[in-house]
Formats: C-alpha cells, structure tokens, sequence
C-alpha cells in the first residue's frame, strides 16, 4: 500500500497550525476534572480558509464549550455552551468535534457505557448557536467517540458497550466492552447507522478485556485505527499491546499496512497475523499514529522490561514494525 498524504490539506489538527510549537495557546483553565481526554477524538480542528482553530472542551460543572482561536489577530472567542440540559458529567465523557465540508460542527460528548449525546452547530463555523440532536440511541452505546468526515459523510468509531452489566440495548452484538464500532450519517447528522465491529476481543484469554481505540483518522480513503486492549477483572487492571489496522469504507473491511484483509472484524485470535499487531507487552498507554510521506508511524508508552518503568517507543513501518525507544523521558 502506497503510504498517502491528508486527504484534505485546508483542514487539519490544532497542534500542526498556524502558531508554532514555541507559541501555546491557552484555551481554557476552568475544565473540572477533566477538559481533554486522551483517548477522545481531537478537540481542537484548524480549518485554513477561516485561519481559525476551532476546539471544544469540557468546562465548569461539566458542561461543554466550543471557541475558536483566529490565527490572524491572535485573539481567541469566548467560550459558547454548546448544551443546556445535559453535562458531560465524567472525565469519559469530554467532548470530540469533527468539522464537515460544508462548515458544519459536529460535537460528541456525554457517553460512558451510554449513548452518545450529539450537537451540530445551526450555521457554518459558528460557534455561538447549537442544534442539540439528543441521545443517538438508534446505534449502540459506547465510550471515547472519535468522528471524522470523508465525501462530506460523518464516521465515529468508538469502544462499544453497554452498561457494564453486560447489557445493551442493541442485544447480544455489543455486551459490554469488548468492541469497537464505526457509525456513519450520510445526511449530515439527521440519521445514523451501525457499520458493525470492526475490533472484537471477546476471545481475550481474562474475563473482562476493552478494546481500547485511541486514534482514527483518514488518508488516501482509507480509515487507520490504534488501539491497546485493557485486561484484568475490572478492564483496568493492566493495558497491553499496541495494535494498528485500516478500515477500507469501499469494502467495508479491515486491513493492516500490507494489505492483509482480516474481514469485516479484527479479532482476537487475528492478533498475531500478519502486521496488525504494532508491540507485544504490558501497561501500555494511548497509541498513536501519523504519516510522514511513504511511512507510517506509531508512538506510546509501555513498561521497559529490564528498568521497570515507563518507556516511551517510536515505530515505523516499512514491510513490518520496526520498535525502537525514544531517547530519554518525555
């Protein structure tokens, strides 16, 4: 597979725009427990023709806000609620924002086990006035939704599950955690639907495992996925593995960076096939990817087996992973 570049240059992360890694940018410094959360999707979106970077956090009592930060006058906005009558009222439950090609925000939030809750901004990049569309409960519950959009249709992967008693409202397909899913809306948000799993580790040797997705973002057509398992009685004991795949949205089907298919769902026992499978070993942290170029690269965190401490790795592929560690600590 030919390694691409962004598909859609005028549109990409904060941390690659505008302002340079010497010049942060403070958005917020209200953010309860938590504004951020790692294994969300981004917060923050730079869109090039507005020369704005548009962010969403998590704020006072819980509740969201979205603001923009124009480049250009280095001023940034107040900070505008995105919804009144539901709060983002644990640390999973952060907000992600995708941005569509028609200027629309769309925001993800509120979910832990749950329904996502889901709002769109009423007007093309603005900030100031929100359609709340509700809980989406025609797919299934989850946790850390991570959207994006390609051909102006709106993707969310996220770990799936219901409640943590093993129940769901969509039946046997997503019992608890063991899951990740892709949804879409080709409407622009009015409707959704279920492309199924595309991570299962319900085979997990433990009783209780998550499939942990941390990154999801598209180049060349193709959706790239990273994720970790979390293992142990309560899902959190350790976390292991890091693991790199792509979902082809033409065939609906997962693939790793040699173009190996593993169906329409990675499974467990597929953990050890061909090159899906980035680093084996324990207490792992967000795994991330990037491109640069023809090569693709994978970063995170594990236990280095002889020092017995937090060892951050850089992998490349290049016809396999190599793993190497990053000079001293971050």
């Amino acid at each position: 597979m030919g390694m691409p570049s962004q598909r859609d240059s005028g549109r990409r992360s904060a941390q690659t725009a505008g302002t340079s890694v010497g010049d942060p940018v403070l958005f917020t410094n209200r953010g309860a427990r938590h504004a951020v959360t790692g294994n969300h999707g981004k917060q923050a979106e730079y869109v090039e023709s507005e020369d704005t970077t548009f962010v969403v956090i998590r704020g006072d009592l819980g509740n969201q806000y979205a603001l923009k930060y124009d480049h250009g006058t280095g001023k940034r906005s107040p900070h505008y609620q995105i919804d009144f009558d539901h709060l983002a009222d644990n640390r999973h439950a952060t907000p992600s924002m995708a941005i569509d090609d028609d200027g629309i925000i769309h925001v993800f939030y509120s979910s832990h086990n749950s329904p996502h809750y889901y709002s769109r901004s009423e007007n093309p990049y603005d900030i100031s006035s929100w359609e709340q569309m509700g809980p989406m409960t025609a797919v299934p519950e989850g946790t850390y939704p991570i959207p994006l959009v390609y051909d102006n249709d709106v993707y969310v992967l996220y770990r799936s599950g219901g409640y943590g008693d093993g129940t769901s409202t969509h039946g046997d397909t997503y019992p608890a955690h063991e899951f990740a899913t892709i949804i879409r809306s080709e409407d622009g948000g009015d409707s959704w639907e279920d492309l199924g799993p595309v991570i299962d580790v319900t085979e997990h040797h433990e009783d209780c495992a998550d499939a942990y997705i941390t990154d999801f973002d598209e180049y060349d057509g193709k959706f790239h996925i990273s994720w970790f398992v979390a293992n142990g009685d309560n899902h959190d004991d350790y976390h292991s593995d890091a693991y790199h795949a792509y979902y082809d949205p033409e065939t609906q089907k997962m693939y790793d960076l040699n173009d190996r298919c593993y169906g329409e769902t990675v499974s467990w026992p597929q953990r050890a096939e061909g090159d899906v499978r980035v680093f084996d070993g324990e207490y792992v942290t967000p795994v991330k990817h990037a491109f640069d170029g023809d090569s693709m690269y994978v970063l995170f965190g594990a236990e280095h087996d002889e020092r017995e401490e937090v060892q951050y790795y850089f992998s490349t592929y290049q016809d396999g992973w190599e793993v190497e560690e990053i000079p001293g600590q971050l």
